[in-house]
């Protein structure tokens, strides 16, 4: 047992929903699920019982909820006394997958930083499986990180989606089409990012698990020789919409595929059993209220 579980637990006693404490903690509901089963496991009890009402407690979760209380408010002031020596302005490292900082994340990056003068916001972008290793490192304590994540290692909220698109000459032969359906793909010549990116490994498993292979003839180090190879008529390319908007160029056509399945999906994330800094959760926080505000 750990006190991040005993947080799960109280908070799931509170919202009476798995659901509503997972959103509160900004985590997934699935981590909130194991912590809890966790829980249950090493004290061989079952804690709650699902009813047409909602969650209640069982004897054994009323008599943890009444000690875990206590254990919190007692660890909450240890925090207080701790975090009172600190008289040094606070650094807060936040790691992101590339694009994210600059294309999508920055106006709440500088919204945070004004609002919590007191925390100095260090942001630094990575490739994607580099963002995942600095988080699992604790060199940040969150991270912007690209999905798929690792929930066995990972505490993930979900933020945003967005398509992911192939990129053709205007001379293509498929230029014309409206969307790409993925047997179009198999034995397609593409430029794809390199092997330290998780993302263009995803895309091509998705194309396996459909039966298609896309012909991949240059794997590049960045987005944006994807675009200057596909504006040179050398291949096809896969990049992000938002991405292909900002790069496009008169020589260059973006074109949605049909399967909603090709997305780029970025969560909010932090190693799975780490409590955070007072600045990291502030960070998350806010984060988080600012995309439910703007939904």
């Amino acid at each position: 047992m750990n006190i991040q579980q005993l947080r799960y637990f109280a908070e799931v006693c509170k919202q009476k929903s798995f659901s509503k404490a997972a959103e509160s903690l900004y985590i997934s509901q699935q981590g909130i699920s194991m912590a809890i089963l966790r829980l249950e496991s090493e004290f061989s009890a079952k804690l709650f019982l699902r009813t047409p009402k909602g969650l209640t407690l069982t004897r054994d979760g009323e008599f943890l909820l009444e000690h875990a209380q206590t254990i919190l408010e007692e660890f909450s002031r240890c925090e207080e006394y701790f975090n009172g020596h600190a008289t040094r302005e606070s650094v807060l490292n936040v790691a992101g997958v590339q694009g994210v900082i600059s294309e999508f994340a920055a106006d709440y990056l500088v919204g945070f930083q004004n609002s919590h003068p007191q925390y100095k916001l260090f942001l630094r972008e990575y490739g994607d499986r580099a963002c995942d290793q600095v988080v699992e490192n604790m060199e940040a304590e969150v991270g912007l990180g690209l999905e798929p994540l690792d929930e066995k290692k990972f505490d993930t909220y979900p933020l945003f989606s967005k398509r992911l698109v192939l990129l053709v000459h205007k001379s293509h032969p498929l230029a014309g089409r409206e969307s790409i359906p993925t047997a179009l793909l198999q034995d397609l010549p593409m430029a794809l990012v390199d092997e330290k990116l998780k993302s263009a490994d995803h895309f091509l498993d998705l194309c396996k698990r459909q039966g298609v292979q896309p012909r991949v003839v240059y794997r590049v180090g960045e987005v944006i020789a994807v675009h200057r190879l596909v504006g040179r008529n050398k291949c096809a390319g896969l990049s992000v919409e938002t991405v292909a908007d900002a790069l496009r160029t008169p020589d260059t056509v973006a074109i949605p595929f049909e399967d909603s399945q090709f997305h780029w999906t970025v969560d909010l994330f932090r190693k799975k059993g780490v409590q955070l800094s007072p600045g990291a959760d502030a960070f998350c926080r806010y984060i988080i209220q600012c995309l439910t505000e703007q939904v």
